[in-house]
């Protein structure tokens, strides 16, 4: 029959990169395999004008796990074989980098107005940045005048602005008022934005949008979405933790420990919220502070946070042991010599715990 060539051949081919049972998974075609990114490049073969496969192949190279593999695989790759700007930069990462934009952008050359492609350009220069936010940024900005109701890219618009507090507090709002499926997150993340102007050195308030900042100093407008986030799904742990976090930054720490209390279980937080629960019980009933159940507490975060290497954290529970173990160092008071006091004296000193 001999090679066929046309939009038609190619759709079939791209039909096949979707079909398969899981993510790179393959099927085998008249005794060969192939993967989602070969039905692709069969697809291009077949008609190299075709944006949507060109879309997809960058989709799924950016799928592909990133290393010194990929890059050779996609270096020796017929279609990218002889682009420079594929091959040129020798450097880690950089061929998977660049073969990707150079999908998203052949979708863009032959469709202008292709709003996934430009989607997904901008995703993948945030993901790899920086130099590339500012790239990011301009192709989501292309998004929202391409399909100004796009329900992902307002709230990617947000987190790429990063502490460009009015930008991006009128880009999570553009996005809630979408009502998307994930709101409760996009209640959070703008309450995340809003708590980082509470309680900040004085120079933070003459920055950049320092009239908002100010605004937005007290807490109360990051607490207000916090509770939204937590009205739309009770269990959400990341917001109740927030919450709390918030809440012991404004020294109001009777309601914050009722939030650590009260978050359900979230994998990412979870470790965090128990230690900050046990330090507020610690600080708000101290003659409990010794406790064989807060002294294992402690132990437990410490050992979770050396296995995650969330190195802020293990500093934090590591001297919140050190008071543990210093409270039970005071009640054995037969056999302790004055040496003895005169090291205590000075780990206590080392704490900030001169008195």
């Amino acid at each position: 029959m001999g090679f066929r060539k046309g939009r038609q051949y190619a759709t079939t081919w791209l039909e096949r990169a979707d079909n398969r049972g899981y993510l790179h998974s393959y099927q085998t075609i008249g005794g060969i395999q192939y993967y989602p990114i070969d039905c692709c490049i069969e697809a291009l073969k077949r008609d190299p004008e075709y944006a949507e496969a060109w879309c997809k192949l960058g989709l799924e190279i950016k799928g592909m796990k990133a290393g010194e593999d990929t890059d050779k695989k996609l270096a020796g790759m017929d279609l990218f074989k002889d682009e420079p700007k594929i091959t040129d930069n020798k450097q880690l990462h950089r061929t998977q980098i660049n073969a990707a934009v150079f999908c998203f952008d052949k979708a863009i050359e032959i469709e202008p107005k292709n709003v996934e492609a430009w989607y997904q350009k901008g995703s993948w220069a945030i993901h790899w940045q920086p130099p590339n936010i500012t790239d990011g940024i301009e192709c989501f900005l292309e998004v929202t005048k391409l399909d100004p109701k796009h329900k992902a890219v307002w709230f990617d618009l947000a987190n790429a602005y990063g502490s460009s507090v009015g930008k991006a507090v009128k880009c999570y709002d553009k996005a809630i008022a979408l009502l998307p499926d994930n709101l409760h997150v996009l209640y959070a993340k703008k309450a995340d934005l809003l708590s980082k102007c509470v309680k900040q050195p004085g120079y933070f308030y003459r920055d950049t949008d320092s009239d908002l900042r100010k605004k937005y100093s007290s807490g109360k407008d990051a607490l207000m979405c916090y509770d939204k986030a937590i009205e739309i799904e009770p269990t959400y742990g990341y917001a109740s933790y927030k919450k709390g976090m918030l809440l012991e930054r404004l020294s109001r720490y009777e309601e914050a420990l009722e939030c650590f209390e009260n978050s359900s279980y979230d994998e990412n937080v979870w470790n965090s919220n128990q230690l900050h629960k046990q330090a507020l019980r610690d600080k708000l009933k101290p003659n409990e502070a010794g406790s064989t159940e807060s002294f294992e507490i402690y132990c437990d975060v410490l050992k979770n946070f050396f296995k995650d290497n969330e190195l802020s954290e293990v500093e934090y529970a590591r001297k919140k042991l050190n008071e543990n173990i210093l409270q039970h160092i005071h009640k054995l008071d037969d056999g302790i010599e004055e040496d003895d006091y005169y090291e205590m004296g000075e780990w206590l000193q080392k704490i900030g715990r001169e008195k």
